[in-house]
């Protein structure tokens, strides 16, 4: 198995918002941020077979 690393695309509105980009900013807690972003890091760097 190889490591296949992702690209993850923002979705971007027709006013050039990032809607993931808001929500995850205004989240209050840092636990819940951090388990986001691991989560988003193992899609990144996803084992392939």
């Amino acid at each position: 198995m190889t490591a296949q690393p992702k690209e993850i695309q923002r979705y971007t509105n027709p006013d050039g918002q990032v809607p993931f980009d808001k929500w995850f900013l205004n989240l209050r807690d840092k636990k819940l941020k951090t388990i986001i972003n691991k989560r988003l890091d193992r899609v990144r760097t996803e084992y392939v077979n």
